[in-house]
């Protein structure tokens, strides 16, 4: 292999790890067609995670021979592996993107006139590439790069026939795709005068940097808003539902803050209900998002207690190191008080973290709503003060990752997995919950674009900031 593609494979090695999915398929390619040996191979495959088999094979390409690069292409191209086999050659990419579109054609051409059923790719081993713990700092990152769908395949085809076809997914196609709107509390200096004992939120601040650039690439207008009372939130989430949502497709809420059970607190110390923020947004109140998919993800405790977690259930006695005797839990509740854990989720232990054929007439107005929250009622939820709260930081590393083929319920059980697999140093853990009104499947279709639509300037009092 010549530098040239030697320092390709280089400089680009974290973008190409990121853009290939099966590895495995890669892997048994390159050994078939003489790429690399059958010791290789194993050697590859021995590695404990997909992202440690990429690491390893993008170790091993460099030394193989003068057509590897080349042949390696070809295999990431015939395996549909498009958005890495760009990044080797970029000068390719339109090329490769109308011969795809070609051959499409063919196949649909083919399936017209057979009665074979072709259904959607499976992506049974999608859980093989998230991290086995979590949060993983290797993996949380501040720049954050949403992987796009492309304008062939699949989910194009699905994009294109949203607004037209059998009605199961939602229309997605306006640029932008709507508001979304970021409310973050982080000084409750007020609160704490109004005698309400809560502590700011730090680490609060990487939690809307990175959602605003999620939020961003994933066609968005974003406006934020910090450090609300009470009165102001309700007021602020009114002046959204009066907007004028016509021309858009879809609408976003993030509330980051303290909460109680289905509640969120402003920083003056005072709670709103979860329901009366979404009630806001119903189709009587507001009609021009009706029957437009709203999605609601609220990051705050909702109570005091926390999550000791419970052994998996087996048909083998649980020995009594397991942590399920009395005195181990006793021993547990007696961590969690040493945590000096108040009800706002603030304390902090040593590792910095703290707690869809028919064309319908009308659709119910409290529909089309998808809830997102931190926790399960009555529980805390975790926030590290420097790298954010566990929640959004896997709803961003998630969705960037998986948005372009994904829909939002699939997305947000990964986001539970992976939530469920944090632990503080004290063993406590949490899981994230989320409820569907929607009628249909959603989809991001993150990079595809139908129609653009001037968006209509915020009042003056509410100007986005990104």
């Amino acid at each position: 292999m010549n530098n040239e593609h030697k320092e390709i494979l280089r400089r680009n090695r974290s973008a190409i790890i990121r853009e290939i999915h099966d590895i495995k398929t890669i892997v048994y390619a390159l050994e078939e067609n003489g790429v690399i040996t059958e010791n290789m191979l194993e050697d590859i495959m021995a590695e404990n995670t997909p992202t440690d088999k990429k690491r390893e094979l993008l170790i091993i390409l460099p030394r193989r021979g003068a057509n590897a690069f080349d042949q390696f292409y070809e295999i990431l191209v015939n395996n549909q592996e498009g958005s890495a086999a760009d990044i080797l050659k970029p000068e390719l990419s339109k090329q490769r993107i109308a011969t795809e579109k070609r051959n499409l054609a063919v196949v649909r051409r083919a399936q017209a006139c057979t009665p074979l059923v072709v259904t959607s790719p499976t992506d049974d081993d999608d859980d093989d590439d998230l991290p086995e713990k979590w949060p993983d700092e290797n993996l949380i990152s501040e720049t954050v790069i949403v992987k796009v769908c492309e304008e062939s395949g699949w989910m194009y085809d699905r994009f294109i026939k949203s607004n037209s076809d059998s009605g199961k997914v939602y229309k997605h196609q306006s640029n932008p795709r709507g508001y979304a709107l970021l409310i973050n509390n982080e000084k409750f200096e007020l609160a704490r005068k109004n005698g309400c004992n809560l502590e700011d939120r730090d680490g609060t601040d990487i939690d809307q940097f990175t959602v605003d650039q999620l939020l961003d690439q994933l066609g968005y207008k974003v406006c934020i808003r910090e450090d609300l009372t009470a009165e102001k939130m309700e007021s602020t989430v009114n002046q959204f539902s009066q907007f004028d949502h016509s021309p858009y497709d879809s609408f976003v809420l993030f509330v980051l803050s303290h909460g109680e059970s289905q509640s969120i607190y402003g920083v003056d110390g005072k709670l709103v209900q979860k329901d009366k923020i979404i009630g806001t947004f119903h189709g009587n109140d507001c009609p021009t998002l009706s029957g437009k998919p709203k999605l609601f993800f609220f990051q705050a405790c909702q109570g005091q207690k926390v999550d000791l977690g419970a052994p998996i259930a087996s048909v083998e006695p649980v020995s009594s190191s397991s942590g399920s005797e009395p005195d181990n839990v006793e021993l547990s509740l007696k961590k969690m008080k040493d945590l000096n854990l108040n009800k706002t989720s603030a304390a902090v232990s040593r590792d910095d973290t703290v707690a869809d054929v028919r064309k319908e007439t009308s659709v119910p107005a409290g529909g089309d709503v998808f809830i997102a929250s931190a926790t399960i009622p009555d529980y805390l939820s975790w926030r590290n003060t420097k790298k954010g709260t566990w929640f959004i930081q896997a709803i961003v590393y998630i969705f960037q990752k998986f948005a372009h083929k994904d829909d939002i319920s699939k997305l947000m059980t990964k986001v539970n997995r992976l939530v469920g697999r944090g632990r503080t140093n004290d063993g406590l853990m949490q899981v994230s919950t989320y409820e569907s009104r929607l009628s249909k499947d959603f989809y991001f279709f993150p990079g595809l674009w139908l129609s653009s639509s001037e968006t209509p300037a915020p009042p003056s009092n509410m100007q986005p900031t990104s």
